[in-house]
């Protein structure tokens, strides 16, 4: 086994998963090969929140509501 020394303090874990400390190359998910589902957030609290945003960006698509006209309005 050899001793791998490097600050690790400021390393996001990809960083970190590709490192000498690993040993791995590349990172890469085998089995989704539909790119967009990727989740890419950087926690697990900002993927429940978006995916919160998105149920409620798609129950407004499907409901009659229209977009409040103060929303587009822009200020002089």
């Amino acid at each position: 086994m050899q001793r791998v020394e490097m600050d690790i303090r400021n390393l996001l874990p990809n960083i970190l998963l590709t490192s000498p400390l690993f040993d791995m190359e590349r990172l890469s998910q085998q089995n989704n090969t539909h790119l967009a589902a990727v989740r890419t957030e950087d926690t697990y609290d900002e993927m429940r929140r978006n995916d919160e945003i998105r149920l409620g960006l798609k129950a407004f698509e499907e409901s009659d509501m229209d977009f409040p006209d103060d929303l587009f309005e822009t200020k002089e």
